[in-house]
């Protein structure tokens, strides 16, 4: 593996903008910053932690997709799928919609759901 990482590389990069540009800030660019650090340690957590390819897969065999569909895609036809009002695919998707939503929220917010649980 390449030393430092990507995520390290972006953790030390929003260190720098929380520790050094904030508090050299005032006003517009000091949120900016915060913001740009935001960012980074988010797609730092992305880049450690990738979606759940299981949870993918399986609601591409719940939506008869082929093994290797996009999962852009396969979450794209059960959007499509649970419109038309299906309660039995509902519920079975259920626990893998929360799965990943629980998956993304540790990745944006990671404190939201202590406590939740």
């Amino acid at each position: 593996m390449i030393d430092p990482s990507a995520a390290a590389l972006l953790d030390a990069v929003a260190n720098a903008l929380t520790n050094q540009v904030v508090p050299a800030s005032t006003g517009s660019a000091q949120h900016s910053a915060r913001v740009a650090a935001n960012l980074c340690r988010i797609i730092a957590r992305e880049l450690e932690s990738p979606r759940d390819p299981v949870a993918t897969a399986e609601i591409g065999r719940l939506l008869g997709l082929p093994p290797d569909a996009d999962p852009d895609e396969a979450w794209s036809a059960l959007d499509k799928a649970l419109q038309t009002g299906d309660a039995e695919l509902a519920e079975v998707s259920l626990p893998l919609v929360r799965a990943v939503v629980e998956h993304e929220l540790s990745i944006t917010k990671p404190t939201y759901l202590d406590g939740a649980r």
